[in-house]
């Protein structure tokens, strides 16, 4: 017994998302998601390899959802969802209600809004999401204060321009803060070239708004130095609250975005890393590795990130989760009964 116990103390703390310095591995409450979108999101004629959370409603035309995932919960919607054609791998839960028109079997959708819920191919559509109520509202103001906080931290480097190219030289750091204006950023069409010394480098890059359009160009991505980071490591971080327009625009990516106040413009290429925006649009492919490779380099955020305390409390876990800590919390119970 006392073994059980210590297992599931062990996966019990397994759900938090914070370091016992208090910082963040990987990306809080959206670790684990290719796309995770606070508001609503229409994306058509594509395909995610990895999970997709979305806080609002969200409306799919010939998407395919999580197609590199092993079964499981892999499509989390807050609102309602709408789907027409395409497929989603493995288990969909929705908080609101399900329309599907021409989807492909296989999946199973569960609803809070059976009642309206609706499909025409035969779909397994059955009654509770098993949302938490708070998920999406606590993962948005968790994301937002990450962004804030790491958006006000002082430069540890400043980004070399040539050649018209962006290069960040984090020499031997091992977190890299560097501040680029979006007007930098968007031209920088001849590279971006990321340079470190000391393995496993974070780097971020925090994009300070100048009346320039956001955007990531498509161009190349690069790793050098002594001890070369990869696309695991890159962050680019747009923290700035809303005001007039506040689109980015988005082709090829290598790295992770985190906008949690941005509205998204996805529209082509490939995106190789994690997506976390306010809404979103596009008809772009999401990869869970680089260059959509499957078997390659795994694009998922795994650096560490200093946070704020604000950004601590919605490091909360998944609705799968809270029935692991359920069962914890009846094994240490029925332990100690044993014990008396």
């Amino acid at each position: 017994m006392k073994s059980m116990i210590r297992v599931f103390a062990f996966l019990t703390l397994a759900v938090s998302f914070t370091s016992a310095q208090g910082g963040w591995i990987g990306l809080g409450p959206a670790s684990g998601y290719n796309e995770f979108v606070l508001g609503d999101s229409t994306r058509s004629n594509s395909d995610t390899q990895g999970r997709v959370a979305v806080g609002g409603n969200l409306t799919l035309t010939s998407m395919s959802i999580a197609t590199q995932v092993s079964s499981g919960n892999n499509l989390l919607v807050g609102g309602n969802l709408t789907q027409t054609y395409g497929s989603v791998n493995g288990t969909a839960e929705i908080g609101g209600k399900a329309t599907l028109t021409g989807t492909a079997a296989g999946a199973t959708y569960q609803v809070d809004n059976l009642a309206g819920s609706s499909t025409n191919n035969g779909a397994s559509i059955i009654a509770n999401s098993g949302l938490s109520p708070t998920f999406f509202s606590d993962a948005a103001a968790s994301l937002k204060a990450e962004s804030t906080y790491l958006g006000g931290l002082a430069a540890t480097a400043t980004p070399l321009i040539q050649y018209g190219a962006l290069n960040f030289n984090a020499g031997s750091s091992s977190l890299a803060i560097f501040h680029v204006t979006a007007s930098q950023l968007a031209t920088a069409n001849s590279g971006l070239n990321f340079n470190s010394n000391v393995a496993g480098t974070t780097f971020v890059i925090d994009v300070d708004k100048d009346g320039t359009a956001f955007s990531i160009p498509n161009t190349g991505t690069s790793f050098g130095g002594t001890n070369p980071s990869d696309v695991s490591h890159i962050l680019y971080n747009f923290y700035d609250t809303p005001s007039g327009n506040n689109t980015i625009t988005l082709s090829s990516v290598r790295g992770s975005v985190l906008a949690p106040f941005a509205h998204v413009d996805f529209n082509s290429g490939g995106f190789n890393g994690q997506l976390i925006a306010g809404s979103l649009t596009g008809t772009g492919e999401s990869h869970t590795y680089d260059f959509g490779n499957v078997g390659g380099t795994p694009t998922a955020f795994t650096g560490t990130l200093p946070t704020s305390s604000a950004a601590l409390p919605a490091a909360v876990p998944e609705p799968g989760s809270i029935v692991l800590l359920g069962l914890g919390a009846i094994v240490v119970f029925c332990a100690r009964r044993r014990i008396a």
